[in-house]
């Protein structure tokens, strides 16, 4: 029994130890943000980059002339907060979706224009321009990679048909080069949706840009592969935060008290 118990602490304690706890700049902008936008916010970290992963609960006048330049007016003003370029030019702007009530404004990461891959942030906006909610996931601005590619699309494709090794026939449905978050770093990458003629055998393939290696491979359907788009990975679990001294818990992430 004493050696379960030890068994699940030392479980828990690797846990936290992996987790990446919002900084000291980050406190005192949240601390800043409530000021002047009320005490009622509630902020949920993302695990994996210590970053804002949801903003929501309260209301924050920030005047634009339309909503995208609300979002970026409210992301610029709390840049210290979300650890995004105080010019936001590391958030390519994508679009605007909603309705007669709210405005979803859409922003994806990127670095030196080149797409991080499973970015996405979303900014609520109310109909009288006020920010409800910033939602999603980004990473910390530097990620000091390549940003140029020595294979090219050909090139990182052969490498993907020769891993698969099949007689089958194959199509590059879709090639993008962009940034990869791959085990704790950031690699240029080719994402590639190849298809081939037998149902069931297509597949998504990442390969390094310059080495060429295989990064991740991901067998998909073929009604997938012909449908993709930009698409995210899920999200790692957050932690909720309300104001004051972080306590990290192995569940519910770290939460203020």
């Amino acid at each position: 029994m004493k050696k379960t118990i030890f068994f699940f602490l030392l479980l828990g304690t690797n846990f936290l130890l992996a987790q990446v706890l919002p900084d000291s700049t980050q406190l005192r902008a949240l601390e800043k943000f409530r000021e002047d936008n009320g005490g009622n916010w509630i902020v949920r970290w993302d695990y994996t980059t210590g970053l804002p992963a949801s903003v929501f609960g309260g209301k924050a006048e920030i005047k634009g002339n339309s909503p995208e330049i609300t979002a970026r007016k409210f992301l610029q003003k709390y840049s210290n907060l979300f650890k995004i370029d105080s010019d936001n030019s590391n958030l390519k702007f994508i679009g605007v979706t909603g309705n007669d009530k709210m405005n979803y404004v859409k922003f994806r990461q990127v670095y030196n224009n080149i797409l991080v891959y499973g970015t996405e942030y979303i900014i609520t906006i109310d109909i009288d321009g006020a920010v409800l909610s910033a939602i999603g996931r980004h990473y910390p601005v530097d990620l000091n990679c390549a940003t140029t590619a020595s294979l090219n699309k050909d090139e990182a494709f052969n490498r993907a048909k020769n891993d698969i090794g099949s007689s089958e026939k194959f199509k590059l449905y879709r090639s993008d080069l962009l940034i990869l978050p791959h085990k704790g770093k950031f690699i240029l990458a080719w994402k590639m949706d190849i298809s081939t003629e037998v149902r069931g055998g297509s597949w998504k393939y990442f390969v390094d840009a310059n080495s060429g290696e295989v990064l991740e491979k991901h067998r998909v359907s073929s009604d997938a592969v012909e449908t993709s788009s930009e698409d995210s990975k899920p999200s790692e679990p957050v932690g909720e935060v309300n104001p004051a001294i972080i306590q990290p818990t192995v569940n519910s992430g770290f939460a203020f008290h």
